[in-house]
C-alpha cells in the first residue's frame, strides 16, 4: 500500500474515497478489510499527515467484547461518585467502560490497512471540497483530486460557522489517569 503525495498515480480510479482518516474513518476501513467483500475495491484515505502521536482518547460503553477488544488500554465495571457527604460505588454490569488510546488505534489500524494492495493513503491538508451534481472536486495541498464514481466519506469536521440556528456540538471530557505504587 503505497503511502503518497503530489503527484500521485491514483487520480479518478477509486470506489471509495475517505476525507480525514480519524475513529470513523478506520473503524469503516477496518471492518470492510475484515468482510472480505472489498479485497477488490479500490479505496484511498486522505488525511493532514501520519498519526504518529497519542492525541486522543476514547470512551464508551460495551456490554462484551468488542471489535477492537485487543487495544482497550483500561475498562472498568465499577463507577464511583465522591463527594464531600457522598462516597458510592456501583456495579454498571452488564456493561464495561472502556478506554482506547489514540496512538493504540492508529498503530492498530494502519499495520493492517498498510499491508493491503488495494488502499492508498495520501497526505495532505484537505482545504476544499466541491460537489455539484456528478462531479466531485477535491482540493488537496493545492492540487486536485477528480474521482470519476467514488463514494465519498467525509469525516472532517466543517469550518466554524457564524450563521445564526446553527448548532455546533464540540464535547470534551476531563479524566485522571492516576498510578501509584500500591493498589
Amino acid at each position: 500500500m503505497p503511502e503518497s503525495k503530489f503527484p500521485f498515480r491514483g487520480q479518478g480510479s477509486y470506489d471509495f474515497i475517505f476525507l480525514g482518516a480519524g475513529c470513523a474513518t478506520l473503524s469503516i476501513v477496518m471492518r470492510m478489510i475484515r468482510s472480505g467483500k472489498f479485497s477488490e475495491k479500490k479505496i484511498l484515505l486522505v488525511d493532514k499527515e501520519p498519526k504518529l502521536k497519542n492525541d486522543r482518547t476514547w470512551c464508551f460503553w460495551e456490554k462484551q467484547n468488542g471489535f477492537f477488544e485487543s487495544i482497550v488500554h483500561k475498562k472498568w465495571d465499577t463507577i464511583s461518585f465522591l463527594s464531600d457527604s457522598f462516597s458510592s460505588d456501583m456495579n454498571i454490569m452488564p456493561y464495561n467502560y472502556k478506554m482506547i488510546r489514540g496512538i493504540d488505534l492508529y498503530q492498530h489500524c494502519f499495520s493492517e490497512i498498510k499491508q493491503k494492495k488495494n488502499i492508498d493513503i495520501l497526505y495532505g491538508e484537505i482545504t476544499q471540497v466541491l460537489g455539484k451534481k456528478e462531479e466531485v472536486t477535491i482540493h488537496v495541498n493545492g492540487e486536485m483530486l477528480h474521482p470519476d464514481s467514488a463514494i465519498i466519506f467525509n469525516s472532517i469536521l466543517p469550518k466554524e460557522t457564524n450563521a445564526p440556528r446553527i448548532i455546533n456540538l464540540l464535547q470534551h471530557f476531563k479524566g485522571w489517569v492516576i498510578e501509584t505504587s500500591q493498589a
